[in-house]
């Protein structure tokens, strides 16, 4: 007797053939599913891989009837997001902190998961101020104290509550504003998401970034002689530096890749900047990311 040829898995094609549908009818206008909505359907595929080791394999008139049904419990499920419409969104929740007549400050920040934006232009005698939205189950715990004039404040994420491992957009998120009128030492935690740090108008004396999973964007200010230590698990590490701003970069080894601007001078493990060795407004960059990339690039005509 001739023996059976082996049949391939179809959960991995059926998903190929989801994820090009969807860009499909998002392109022709007829759909506004996102493809990161298909991180809902994880327990659809769940029972797909179970379908497809039960009768997918066992004979053709199976393999038939599997994909069909595979398909049948994507599209079903894409048709429940697409027409339950939007999660509610929990309530934005204000956030301030004065400066307390303190003419230096420390500010750690420490952010679960989701969209955190960081920029400048607290008011007056303010540190800090925005907005958070918290996810379900999540609470933020706020300190603060004055030592010898100098403010220390924390933010910090707390509670048990679930997110996916990948966030889309649009999940809920950070927004604070920090004070350029005093000199500051940041230190910014993330988990999972996407972080932006737009730092080109503070007055920083030192800044420290530890990032998860995702992707986390670093726009250093023009003035100023500190050190920069930025990490990250999993994902992409940006860093944008102003032209006038010298920078010696120390990356770490690691499963990542690193790139730099062009007229970087690399000498063992270090790239610097032309003029770094007298410049007067000079960052040394200490950077490590575990997979995925580092990317130093320079900003102009902001």
């Amino acid at each position: 007797m001739e023996r059976e040829r082996r049949r391939g898995g179809l959960v991995w094609p059926a998903i190929l053939i989801l994820i090009g549908a969807v860009l499909l009818l998002n392109n022709l206008g007829w759909a506004s599913i996102s493809v990161w909505d298909l991180l809902r359907l994880w327990p659809v595929l769940l029972i797909a891989i179970g379908l497809d080791l039960l009768i997918g394999r066992r004979s053709a008139w199976g393999t038939v009837l599997a994909l069909f049904v595979i398909l049948g419990l994507f599209a079903g499920g894409l048709w429940m997001i697409s027409s339950s419409g939007p999660i509610a969104e929990p309530a934005r929740e204000q956030v301030t902190q004065s400066l307390q007549g303190a003419s230096r400050a420390s500010l750690e920040i420490d952010f679960a998961a989701g969209q955190l934006r960081i920029g400048s232009g607290a008011a007056p005698n303010q540190l800090l101020e925005g907005t958070v939205q918290l996810h379900r189950g999540e609470r933020l715990e706020q300190s603060a104290q004055v030592v010898n004039g100098t403010l220390s404040a924390r933010l910090q994420s707390q509670g048990q509550w679930v997110t996916p491992l990948v966030v889309p957009a649009g999940q809920p998120g950070w927004e604070l504003a920090l004070s350029p009128d005093v000199p500051l030492q940041l230190v910014v935690n993330t988990g999972v998401g996407d972080a932006s740090l737009d730092l080109r108008r503070l007055a920083l004396t030192g800044l420290t970034s530890k990032m998860g999973v995702g992707r986390t964007t670093v726009t250093l200010p023009e003035q100023g002689a500190l050190e920069a230590h930025l990490s990250s698990g999993v994902g992409e590490l940006v860093v944008r530096v102003p032209p006038a701003l010298a920078v010696r970069v120390h990356p770490s080894p690691g499963l990542g890749t690193i790139s730099v601007p062009t007229g970087y001078q690399h000498s063992g493990d270090v790239y610097t900047s032309s003029g770094y060795a007298s410049a007067q407004d000079s960052i040394d960059l200490w950077v490590d990311n575990g997979v995925g990339l580092i990317r130093i690039e320079e900003y102009t005509g902001e």
